[in-house]
């Protein structure tokens, strides 16, 4: 009984450090975009459609604060994300190996079965 409620708590948290990290990843694609359309020199941008699309290249005053606000205020978040997805991968693998040693038959050979 005690150790199906630790399974079911277990469980529990590889699906929400799952769904963690599926949203996470989702928010940091989104903000490194954002960091890297502020740090180029460039931007790519279409006007109507993709058959017209132009290239701008940023004047020096737009590229110094477009740099300062990737660098200071994107990158953060970006950075934050990225550790918030290494936290959630390294506790749903946690998770899953103790999972895997609490469902562990105990007692049995690997490879003794029904038919051996």
């Amino acid at each position: 009984a005690e150790t199906e409620f630790v399974a079911c708590v277990v469980s529990a948290s590889v699906g929400a450090f799952g769904a963690t990290a599926a949203m996470a990843l989702n928010m940091y694609n989104g903000w490194s975009y954002v960091r890297d359309r502020l740090l180029s020199a460039t931007v790519e941008y279409e006007e109507t459609g993709w058959y017209d699309g132009q290239v701008y290249v940023k004047d020096p005053e737009m590229l110094a604060r477009d740099r300062l606000l990737g660098t200071y205020t994107v990158r953060p978040i970006v950075e934050m994300l990225r550790k918030t997805l290494l936290g959630c991968g390294a506790t749903a693998l946690v998770s899953l190996v103790g999972l895997r040693c609490i469902d562990a038959p105990a007692g049995l050979e690997p490879h003794a079965g029904a038919y051996g």
